[in-house]
Parts: structure tokens; C-alpha cells; sequence
């Protein structure tokens, strides 16, 4: 028999099971439609160790090395689900760090691991999860992930491997734990920062880092991250000044990830920007802040129509771009969620945008109506 080994997440107290279980030697435990009654006797199944038959769906979505997990992360979940369980998950860990709760550590290693996996294995939709128009009210715990998975895309292109990129990421996840309430009262001011809020914000890297160590990391990689992910190669950021070669490449990654992902979120005082806006911004207002070589591969990867870009189409579609093409920056692949006379597919067709009645004419502000299915439109048939 072909066989999935069931992890933590794939089946759930109260809540019928899709297939049938079966154990190591094949013997059938519980049929389909069974429903375990409480939470402990779903950990005492999973601590067994039990197995589902391999489906269809299972060979459709990508390869997986069940090394690459960690208990919590189901990996036949479509991304735009998985996010808010990351998002969950760093938000708990994160309050176990300002306890002083040393197990934080392990726990950011693991959601680390997740995202980085992820972010290898459907960049498109990594991508796209940071374009998407956002709703989420726990900025201070999904822009961190954000930020991760922007790093994680970075840090492919500039082949950073190993331990440097687990690192990277634990830092990008923690990076902003010594201001994190602080920023939902930024997130919701409409007035300009105060003196007081500046310099508040001008040592929330060192305040980070000094709570890290409290709860024994020791990783001078991810340590030199936090401190320095507000630093500019110019010399103007903050808190130490450091210019050039003073700064860690990873921590620029971080920064300039950071940065882009703040760029895409609406705050109190302004909108979204709009991604052509945004990059414009890094070679203008933002000059010599990063490296030429960092700010052309944020370019590379992003493309001019990087995935969760809405568009508005040569046939008067409304689109999402879905995957980029190498070679074709102008003509990814789309799938339109509006016709020319406002009215919403059922079932997102796909336009090839290299057609010349489907050239991209604009990229557009669109809110996807709340019943879309996100998973679907990327082909995966979970939510």
C-alpha cells in the first residue's frame, strides 16, 4: 500500500476523518467519517503511528522530505492557510520569549524550518501571500512572517544555504520582539511619530536582541541580524550607524525585506503602495540605503508583476497573477477572478498574458471578494 504517515494537524478532535487510518502493517484502525472525541486521544493516534493511502492530491502537490517539518506544519495545506498558522504560532512563541520561556528558541527554529521549506517549494505563492491585499489584525505577528518569507526567496537568489539562512530567518521572525506592541499603536497612529516614538523605535534592535540572550541564544549570526537590520549601507540607519562592510549580508536581506513588506501593507496614515511605486522608491528616495547587488536581485525576484499582483487585463479581466515565467517578466501567468462586466468567475480560467488578448494593461488595487478560495486558485484543493 502506498501510504502518507499522519502528523499533528492532519486529523483533528470532533472532527470526522476523510479516510480511513490504518497502522504500520496495513491493518485498518478507524474507517472514513470516524470522529475522535478529544485532543489527547488524537496524540495518543499520532504517537503511534498511523497512515493514510497516498491520494491523487498528495502526487499533484510537490515532493515533500518529511525531515523538513516540524510537528505542527501539515504539508498538504495550501500556503495562504498555512500562513495564518505561522502567524499563530510565532505570535505564542514570541509572548513565550518576553516570559523569559527559553523553550522559544526550539520553537523559532522549527517555524523557521517551515517557512524556509515553503518558500522553496511554491515561491509563487510565498510571493504572493506578501502582495495580497491584507485585513489581518496582528500586524506586529504577520509582518514578521512576511519578512521571513521575503528573506527565505532573497537568500535562494544570493545562495545563502545552511546554517546562516536558519539563522537569518529565526532573526527576521524575533527582530522586532523589543517594540512588538509598540507597533500595533505605530500601525494605528495617523499623526506623524513623536520625538519619544523615535527613539523608542531607534532601540527596539538592541532591546530585541538583549531579550534573546536572556533566554540563552547565543548565535552570533542571529544576534548581528536583530541589532543590525535597521542599519543602511550609507551609514544613516539605526542604532549603531554601521555602513558598508560593518553590516552582515544577511542583515540587509532582513532589512530591505522588511522594508518592501511594510511597503505592501496599508497603515492608519496611507494605503498600500503599488509594487512599481515601491521599487521605484528603493532607486530614488532609498539610494544607496542597500547595495546595488541587493536591490537588483530584490528586482529579479520580484519581477515587474510578481505573484498576488491584481491586473487588469486587454479583454477587461480583473487578474491575479499566479507565477512568473523566466524570461517573460512582463507576461506571467494569470488567472482573472472578474469578466469585463464585473461579474466573478466561479472558476478562475487561465490567461497567458504573452497572448496579445490578454496583455497585462495596468496593475490595479483589488480586493478579492472574502468567498474566494486563494488555495484554489493556485491549485491546491485544501483550504
Amino acid at each position: 500500500m502506498n501510504v502518507v504517515k499522519l502528523v499533528r494537524g492532519d486529523i483533528a478532535e470532533n472532527t470526522e476523518l476523510p479516510w480511513p487510518i490504518f497502522d504500520a502493517n496495513d491493518y485498518m484502525l478507524y474507517k472514513a467519517g470516524h470522529i475522535f472525541d478529544s485532543a489527547d486521544e488524537v496524540e495518543k493516534i499520532i504517537q503511534r503511528g498511523v497512515y493514510r493511502e497516498r491520494t491523487l492530491e498528495d502526487e499533484n502537490f510537490l515532493e515533500t522530505d518529511q525531515e523538513h517539518f516540524s510537528d505542527s506544519f501539515n504539508r498538504f495545506r495550501s500556503p495562504f492557510s498555512l500562513v495564518n498558522d505561522f502567524a499563530s504560532r510565532l505570535g505564542h512563541i514570541l509572548s513565550q520569549i518576553e516570559d523569559g520561556n527559553q523553550v522559544g528558541r526550539e520553537r523559532i527554529l522549527k517555524l523557521a524550518e517551515d517557512i524556509i521549506w515553503l518558500c522553496e517549494h511554491d515561491m509563487d505563492a510565498a510571493l504572493a501571500i506578501i502582495h495580497l491585499p491584507s485585513n489581518h489584525k496582528r500586524y506586529s505577528i504577520y509582518h514578521p512572517v512576511h519578512i521571513a518569507m521575503l528573506s527565505s526567496l532573497l537568500a535562494i537568489r544570493m545562495n545563502i544555504n545552511g546554517e546562516n539562512r536558519l539563522s537569518m530567518i529565526a532573526a527576521s521572525l524575533t527582530a522586532n520582539i523589543g517594540m512588538r506592541n509598540f507597533q500595533e499603536v505605530l500601525q494605528r497612529q495617523c499623526i506623524p511619530i513623536t520625538e519619544k516614538q523615535r527613539k523608542r523605535i531607534q532601540n527596539h534592535p538592541l532591546k530585541s536582541a538583549r531579550l534573546l540572550r536572556k533566554i540563552g541564544i547565543l548565535d552570533e549570526v542571529w544576534l548581528k541580524v536583530v541589532e543590525q537590520h535597521h542599519e543602511q549601507s550609507n551609514g544613516k540607519g539605526y542604532p549603531n550607524g554601521l555602513s558598508g562592510s560593518e553590516i552582515l549580508l544577511e542583515s540587509s536581506i532582513v532589512s530591505i525585506a522588511d522594508v518592501y513588506s511594510a511597503m505592501m501593507s496599508k497603515r492608519a496614515d496611507r494605503k498600500a503602495i503599488n509594487v512599481q511605486d515601491a521599487l521605484r522608491e528603493f532607486f530614488t528616495e532609498k539610494g544607496g540605503a542597500y547595495s546595488e547587488t541587493l536591490s537588483l536581485t530584490l528586482i529579479k525576484e520580484l519581477g515587474i508583476y510578481p505573484p498576488g499582483t491584481f491586473v487588469r487585463l486587454a479583454n477587461d479581466d480583473i487578474g491575479i497573477v499566479v507565477k512568473r515565467l523566466i524570461g517573460r517578466s512582463n507576461n506571467p501567468i494569470v488567472k482573472s477572478v472578474q469578466n469585463a462586466e464585473g461579474e466573478k468567475y466561479t472558476a478562475s480560467p487561465v490567461r497567458d498574458t504573452g497572448f496579445k488578448k490578454y496583455q497585462i494593461m495596468e496593475s490595479i488595487f483589488y480586493q478579492l471578494p472574502e468567498d474566494y478560495n486563494l488555495g484554489i486558485i493556485w491549485g491546491y484543493s485544501k483550504k
